[in-house]
């Protein structure tokens, strides 16, 4: 019988606040899941959304004229 071998993976220990904490179980639970596949569904998020990212450059100006039109104008009320 041959078997494939299982892929290398790493264990990561971190320490969460414990609003984070709740949300992570919490959120776990509500997809049927568990905190460990979570977080790691999250990290493999996080590499995809940055690299689609790109870096831009604009003038501050423009940047705020963006935000301003973006939020109606309110941006600068505050």
């Amino acid at each position: 019988m041959e078997t494939t071998p299982r892929k290398v993976t790493m264990v990561y220990s971190t320490r969460l606040p414990d609003d984070l904490s709740r949300w992570l179980v919490e959120e776990a639970s509500r997809r049927g899941t568990n905190p460990s596949v979570m977080l790691r569904e999250l990290v493999a998020d996080g590499k995809r959304a940055a690299a689609a990212d790109r870096m831009v450059t604009v003038r501050l100006s423009d940047l705020h004229r963006a935000i301003n039109d973006a939020t109606d104008g309110t941006a600068c009320d505050r």
